[in-house]
């Protein structure tokens, strides 16, 4: 299966259901592709919980930009504002789009 049809796939999984959410959190940091990490990112800012915010502060450490930003926007409506501080130094990544999802993540959260 091609990845976009991978992240198709990603995008009907249910946070939810911890099944579901284990696969999401498997996903978001050893895809090969970064499309379906990005997927998985988006899929786990729909799940509040702790687990979902460990799986998506690891995917900050993802070399792809894309899915760095995709991270931090599920963060920025999954997390409490505890984890501003983990975004800061985002603001300082070599791509523009993660500098400026860290930015609106942090005015958002605090």
């Amino acid at each position: 299966m091609d990845a976009e049809a991978r992240a198709e796939a990603v995008a009907g999984l249910d946070p939810s259901e911890d099944a579901e959410l284990a696969t999401l959190a498997e996903l978001v940091t050893a895809d090969p592709s970064p499309l379906v990490r990005a997927e998985a990112a988006r899929q786990l800012g729909n799940e509040a919980s702790l687990f979902s915010t460990m799986s998506l502060l690891g995917a900050l450490e993802d070399l792809d930009p894309y899915v760095v930003a995709a991270a931090i926007e599920a963060l920025e409506f999954s997390a409490g504002a505890s984890i501003a501080p983990q975004l800061e130094p985002l603001l300082a990544h070599r791509s523009p789009a993660v500098r400026e999802a860290a930015a609106s993540a942090i005015e958002f959260l605090e």
